[in-house]
């Protein structure tokens, strides 16, 4: 029977530990240059709090039990209790992919740019509207746009589109406009309150 080389297999294992902290520490770096370059993502974890925390929870639960599944299956175990694995990891993992998608609803969702899909109107761009009657309305939140009608929002309505994605009880009021009864639409450049976000 042939002996092992202690020696090389432990040396084998300090090797891997230097590059698993190698990793984890340019992980680290490129994580705070990140969030150095897009601050908010810091002001999403301070608004949400506790809840932020839970959402990274669940993404590591995501990440870890399919892992922890297969790594306990490579030894040598029983094909029944492999399977009673699996299927004990997909009833865990099914709850936990719902409740991750709901709080990346509350979450993220609200800090993505609206044009990009997602809740955050800070950006969005400003509109004037003029009437066919001629009232005139100055400088409103274009929220969304259809074929048959405009939803705009007044930017100092609720405190502004900032607060409007920090504080899902800040909403604001959401006006719908015909296209029938709108003479004149200019199209402004975004909302101001994206800079003193």
């Amino acid at each position: 029977m042939p002996t092992m080389d202690w020696k090389a297999v432990h040396e084998r294992h300090k090797r891997g530990g230097r590059l698993r902290y190698g990793l984890l520490c340019v992980a680290g770096v490129f994580l705070v240059a990140i969030l150095c370059v897009t601050p908010e993502i810091i002001e999403m974890f301070k608004s949400t709090g506790l809840l932020s925390v839970v959402f990274i929870a669940l993404l590591f639960l995501l990440g870890w039990l399919p892992w922890r599944t297969v790594s306990i299956g490579s030894r040598q175990i029983p094909f029944a209790q492999h399977r009673d694995m699996w299927l004990l990891t997909t009833c865990l993992i099914v709850p936990i992919y719902f409740l991750s998608l709901l709080t990346f609803s509350y979450v993220v969702f609200p800090f993505i740019p609206a044009v990009r899909g997602g809740g955050d109107y800070s950006a969005a761009p400003q509109v004037s509207i003029i009437y066919r009657d001629g009232k005139a309305e100055d400088k409103e939140i274009l929220l969304e746009e259809t074929a048959a009608a405009l939803f705009v929002a007044k930017p100092q309505n609720a405190v502004g589109p900032c607060e409007w994605r920090a504080n899902p009880e800040s909403r604001p009021e959401v006006t719908m406009i015909g296209r029938a009864d709108i003479s004149k639409i200019t199209y402004l450049s975004p909302s101001k309150a994206y800079t003193d976000c």
